[in-house]
C-alpha cells in the first residue's frame, strides 16, 4: 500500500485538477490458505491521496524534521496509524473488531468524510493507558509513552487539517478559539510534567512517578486544578521553578486558567488527559533532542 501510494502521488502531481480514474482499496486477512476480506474502500480520487501527501509534508517539516526524528516512524503516513491506536492481539477474539474500527477511520480519511476527533482522542487515551501500564491486551504496548503520544499529536494535526478542508468544501467554517486556548493551557501543564519526569528519570526513577498523577480514565476541570498545584510543588521540590522555559510555561498556563470558569471549560475529561499528554510528549521530545545536540557538539569539539 505504501509503495503504491508513493508511486501514485509522485506521478500524479496534478491529480487534484483531473481525477480521471478512481481507486478501490481492499483490506484482507490471510488465514492459512484462505483470504478474508475485512474492508473495501471504493472510489478514492487520486487527488485526495496527493492532498494528504502534501499535508504530511508540511506537518513533517514543522514537527518531525526540527527534532531530528526518523521520518519513517513519525510520518503521518496511513500505515503508521496502526501503531497509535488500540488493536487487540490476534489471539483475542475481538482482534478483528478492533482492527475494523481503525479501518473505518482510514475509510473516513480516504473518502473525505468528517473525522470524529472526539472518538479518536478516546481511542488515543485508551491506548496510552495500555502503553503506560504495559498491558498485554493490545499490540504495540512496549513502546515509550512519549513516542506514542507524539505520533498521535502528529496524526491529530493531519485529522484537523483534513476536517478543515472537508468543511471548506461544504461551505462550513468553524471557530474553536476557546477550546484551542484550553488545549494550550493543558499542553503547558504537560510540558511542566515533562520537566519533572526528565529530572526523575535522571535520578534513576525510570518510570517517572509524576505520570502517576495523570488519571487515564479522565480528568475533569476541578481535578486538573488539583494537578496544577501538585505539579508546582514538585517543581519546587526538584528546584525546577527557575529552569529554562518553566516560568514562561507557568505564566501562560495560569493566564488561561485564571480567565476560565469551570462552567466555560469546553474540553471533556478524556480530552484534558490527551492534551496534558500531548504537552508532555512534545516537551520530552524537545528535551531529548536538546541533549542529543549537546552530545553531538561535545563530540565535535
Amino acid at each position: 500500500y505504501s509503495k503504491f501510494v508513493n508511486n501514485l502521488t509522485i506521478r500524479n502531481r496534478y491529480a487534484n485538477e483531473s481525477n480521471t480514474f478512481m481507486i478501490n482499496l481492499m483490506m484482507f486477512k490471510k488465514d492459512q490458505s484462505a483470504i478474508k476480506v475485512i474492508k473495501i474502500i471504493k472510489d478514492i480520487p487520486p487527488g485526495r491521496l496527493w492532498e494528504i501527501t502534501e499535508m504530511r509534508k508540511k506537518i513533517s517539516d514543522r514537527m518531525i524534521k526540527p527534532l531530528g526524528l526518523e521520518p519513517n516512524k513519525y510520518d503521518p503516513f496511513l500505515n503508521n496509524i496502526f501503531g497509535i491506536l488500540p488493536i487487540k492481539q490476534k489471539k483475542n477474539s475481538e482482534h478483528i473488531i478492533s482492527l475494523k474500527k481503525i479501518l473505518n477511520l482510514l475509510s473516513d480519511i480516504l473518502e473525505g468524510n468528517i473525522i470524529n476527533t472526539d472518538a479518536v482522542i478516546s481511542d488515543f487515551v485508551e491506548f496510552d493507558r495500555a502503553v503506560r501500564f504495559k498491558s498485554t491486551v493490545y499490540d504495540g504496548t512496549k513502546a515509550k509513552l512519549e513516542n506514542v503520544v507524539y505520533k498521535q499529536v502528529i496524526f491529530y494535526e493531519l485529522f484537523k487539517e483534513l476536517n478543515r478542508k472537508n468543511l471548506e468544501r461544504r461551505g462550513i467554517s468553524m471557530s474553536e478559539e476557546n477550546k484551542e486556548k484550553q488545549k494550550q493551557a493543558l499542553r503547558y501543564l504537560g510540558a511542566l510534567i515533562a520537566q519533572i519526569g526528565s529530572k526523575q528519570f535522571s535520578e534513576r526513577h525510570r518510570k517517572k512517578p509524576i505520570l502517576d498523577k495523570i488519571n487515564f480514565q479522565g480528568m475533569p476541570f476541578e481535578i486538573i486544578m488539583q494537578l496544577v498545584n501538585e505539579v508546582i510543588e514538585k517543581l519546587k521540590q526538584y528546584d525546577l521553578l527557575s529552569g529554562y522555559g518553566t516560568i514562561d510555561d507557568m505564566a501562560e498556563m495560569f493566564k488561561i486558567f485564571e480567565n476560565t470558569d469551570v462552567d466555560k471549560w469546553e474540553l471533556s475529561p478524556l480530552e484534558n488527559v490527551f492534551w496534558i499528554l500531548a504537552g508532555y510528549s512534545i516537551k520530552t521530545q524537545e528535551i531529548i533532542h536538546s541533549k542529543d545536540k549537546n552530545k553531538e557538539n561535545e563530540t565535535m569539539q
